[in-house]
Parts: structure tokens; sequence; C-alpha cells
């Protein structure tokens, strides 16, 4: 408290009162640039959106395309993939309020075990379309030179896997570093090397290794939840019939 004592013995100039109408608060939120909870054309960006989807135009581009095996994806399966990631996510939030920003190894440690924890108990819950998957998987990798196969929804792919990035991010490493190291391989082949192993790290061979990606991916997740969300009300008193949803992975 001693810089409080400090500055009471300087000398300052005294404040001066200022009249209501001269305060500028700014404190509030401005609400005024706050959009609408539903656009006027939600509706429309829905349908825009799932009707891009694969099944709209595989059909047509199949012959000249990479083979595909389609998997359903129930709307109660989507629903643990979201649940999932929202656990996820609360518990990466609690941690690091909880540490202030000081992460430690017991805390470190901790919630890696329970984000495996969460992992685990949704694995548990997709075990029938793990099985789907694992079909679906082994025909793809028969047909493949190097028996991999990607996994995709109907909309968006889980390139943003994290744990597919670091894969990728170690090989990347690895192989310039038997080059030489970084100041011995040019730019051009260093973005090679980057684009091969992201692609490599994407790859699976079973079903496990799918769900894995599914499991890990916020564009999975996103796309996921809003196809639950279902399109606006007025879309469907338009159409006349309920929502139901189903992706294809």
């Amino acid at each position: 408290m001693a810089f409080l004592t400090q500055i009471s013995n300087q000398t300052h100039t005294p404040l001066k009162p200022v009249d209501d109408a001269s305060i500028k608060d700014r404190s509030n939120a401005n609400v005024s640039l706050a959009g609408k909870d539903v656009l006027d054309d939600e509706a429309e960006r829905w349908q825009y959106f799932f009707d891009s989807g694969v099944s709209s135009w595989f059909e047509d581009i199949k012959e000249v395309t990479f083979t595909s095996t389609f998997c359903t994806l129930t709307p109660i399966e989507a629903q643990v993939i979201v649940d999932h990631w929202e656990a996820r996510r609360s518990r990466l939030a609690a941690t690091h309020n909880g540490n202030d920003g000081n992460d430690d190894d017991d805390s470190s440690r901790q919630l890696q075990l329970d984000l495996q924890d969460l992992v685990q108990e949704a694995t548990f819950k997709l075990s029938n379309l793990m099985k789907r998957l694992n079909v679906a998987v082994d025909a793809e990798t028969k047909l493949s030179s190097v028996n991999k196969a990607f996994v995709k929804l109907s909309t968006r792919s889980p390139k943003d896997s994290k744990k597919a990035l670091e894969r990728a991010k170690v090989e990347y490493q690895r192989r310039v570093d038997e080059l030489g190291g970084a100041s011995s391989v040019n730019d051009n082949d260093r973005w090679r090397i980057l684009c091969e192993e992201t692609t490599r790290s994407s790859a699976v061979s079973n079903g496990a290794q799918a769900l894995e990606l599914l499991l890990d991916s916020d564009r999975v997740y996103e796309d996921l939840e809003y196809a639950l969300r279902g399109p606006p009300e007025s879309w469907i008193q338009e159409q006349g019939t309920s929502s139901t949803t189903e992706s294809s992975s």
C-alpha cells in the first residue's frame, strides 16, 4: 500500500466536477452494430450450403474423379460428434481460465488425460459408425496403390485436424533435416514437402483413424452443428416437410 501513500503525498490538480450531460460513457455495448440472430436469407444460405455437397454432383463426375464409398452418418451420431467437440472446448477453456495462462506440467498432463477420456467416450458411442467406416475405408484402400483413403463429410473434410497437422509437421521436419536443414533446402522444395506431408497426414487406413479425424476437426463440428440446427422455420413451412439430416463421410 506504499504507493497509495506516495500518491496521497503528491500535489495534484484537483479533479473538476463534470455535469451529466458532458459525460461520454462508452462502457456499454454498442448494440446498434449487432446483427439479427437469423438473417433474412438464412433459409437460402442453408439450402445452398447443403445442396453444394458431394451428393449433389458426385454422380455427374464419378467417371472422371476419385472413387468414393458413401457411409451414412445418422443425426444421433452427428450429435455425439458435436457434443464431444463442445465438451472438449469447454474443458480447454476451463483449464486456461484456471491457470490464468500459466500452464504447469501437472495441469497439462491432467488436461491430456481428460481429453483422451472424452475421445474414448465419444468413440464408444460411435462404435457402429466406426464399423461402417471400416467397411467403407477397406473398400477404398483396396483400390489405392498405397492402401490409404481420405474421409470427409458430404460438405467439408477434416483437413484442419490438429492431430493430422502435427503428424505433418513432424514428417516435414524429418525430411527437411535429412536434406541438411532448412538453410539447405530451397523454398520450392520446402513447400512441396509440406504439401506432400499435409496430404499424407489426412490419409487413413481404417475406421478408427477416420473417426479420429472426424472428432478432431472444427470444420466437421461446424458443418454438423449447422446441419443439426436445421433450416429456419420459414423454410420448413415453405417446403411443407420436416427436416432430417444425413451426412456422408
